[in-house]
């Protein structure tokens, strides 16, 4: 994909170095690697919600514990979701599952 001026392939090694290193710092993050590139893409298949074996299948690991307990990663924006739904259930006045609110502002239990 990424080319010298004389058309040779750049080396992963060089282009992480002289470019991957140099956008990290000029961002104001810490260095990266390749690797990153594949936990992130991972991570962010998970929170699509996209299976995980197609997520196996493009990282191609033959093992999907490999996918899910090494290279998947929990989002922060996720876990705050999860918990600001906890919290939106377990409410001081009882549980909220199936509330829904009438015109009269009645409170009724919804079957679903």
């Amino acid at each position: 994909v990424f080319s010298t001026r004389l058309g040779s392939p750049l080396s992963a090694d060089n282009l992480r170095k002289r470019q991957l290193r140099q956008g990290c710092g000029d961002a104001g993050i810490k260095p990266i690697g390749w690797h990153t590139f594949r936990h992130t893409h991972s991570s962010l298949l998970h929170a699509l919600g996209i299976p995980l074996k197609v997520a196996q299948a493009q990282l191609g690991h033959s093992r999907l514990s490999t996918t899910l307990e090494i290279y998947t990663h929990a989002a922060t924006d996720d876990q705050r979701g999860a918990v600001a739904k906890l919290e939106g259930i377990l409410d001081p006045n009882g549980p909220k599952f199936g509330v829904s609110e009438e015109p009269q502002n009645e409170k009724v239990l919804s079957v679903q």
